[in-house]
C-alpha cells in the first residue's frame, strides 16, 4: 500500500515544515517514507512543493495522476499540478472565502470556476478554508499550514491506514517545539471544523 501526499505553496506557506511532520510521523511507525522538494525562489515567496510518499515506494516521484492528497496552501500553485490528481485525489485549497466574490481579483474568479468545474468530476473531493477566518491568532501565515493539515487529516480516512492523530500530534511535539501545543490545538481544530462540516 502506498499514500502520496503533494503539499504545494509559495516560501513562507510552511510547506517544508508539513513534509518533516509527515515523514516523521511515518518514521515513528517504522514506515518506508520518501520525501523530494521543489523549491523556486522559497524566501521570495516563491513556488514550493513537497512530495511525500508513505508505504511500498521505492521512487522518490508521484506518478501523474497518483496523488491521494493534494494540499494547496495558494490557489495560484494549485494548477500547475492537476495532472497529479485523479477522481478519488482529495483537493485541501486555502484561499479567499470562495462565496466571497467580492474581494477576488478577474484571474481569482476565473480559476475559481475552474477548480469548480474540477469539482463537479471529483465526486466533490475539494475543500476549499480560508484560514483567516478559521484561525482565531494574530500571525496566521504561522498556523495556517498545520490547521490546513487538520482538515485534510479530517477529512480523508485512508491516510489512518499508515498513520493517526497520535502520530502527527507526537511529529508536532518533535518537529516543532518551539510553539507545539499551539500547533497541536491548531491541527485539532483543522480536524473538527471538517467532520463538523460533513455532518
Amino acid at each position: 500500500m502506498v499514500y502520496n501526499f503533494l503539499l504545494i505553496g509559495i516560501g513562507g506557506q510552511g510547506i517544508i515544515t508539513l513534509s518533516k511532520i509527515l515523514a516523521t510521523a511515518a518514521m515513528s511507525k517504522d514506515l518506508n517514507v520518501i520525501v523530494t522538494y521543489k523549491k523556486g525562489l522559497a524566501q521570495r515567496g516563491g513556488s514550493v512543493g513537497a512530495q511525500v510518499r508513505i508505504g511500498d515506494v521505492y521512487s522518490p516521484l508521484i506518478p501523474k495522476y497518483s496523488a491521494n492528497s493534494l494540499l494547496s496552501m495558494d490557489m495560484n500553485e494549485t494548477f500547475g499540478y492537476i495532472d497529479y490528481i485523479n477522481k478519488n485525489t482529495i483537493l485541501i485549497i486555502n484561499q479567499k472565502d470562495i462565496n466571497d466574490n467580492t474581494f477576488l481579483s478577474k484571474k481569482e474568479k476565473v480559476q475559481q470556476e475552474e477548480i469548480k468545474q474540477l469539482q463537479k468530476s471529483m465526486n466533490n473531493n475539494i475543500v476549499f478554508v480560508n484560514t483567516k477566518l478559521r484561525i482565531e491568532q494574530k500571525d496566521i501565515s504561522k498556523g495556517a499550514n498545520i490547521y490546513i493539515l487538520g482538515v485534510l487529516f479530517g477529512m480523508d480516512h485512508r491516510i489512518t491506514s499508515f498513520i493517526k492523530k497520535e502520530d502527527i500530534i507526537y511529529s508536532i511535539k518533535k518537529t516543532l517545539k518551539k510553539n507545539a501545543e499551539l500547533n497541536i490545538e491548531l491541527f485539532n481544530k483543522g480536524i473538527n471544523f471538517i467532520q463538523s462540516k460533513n455532518k
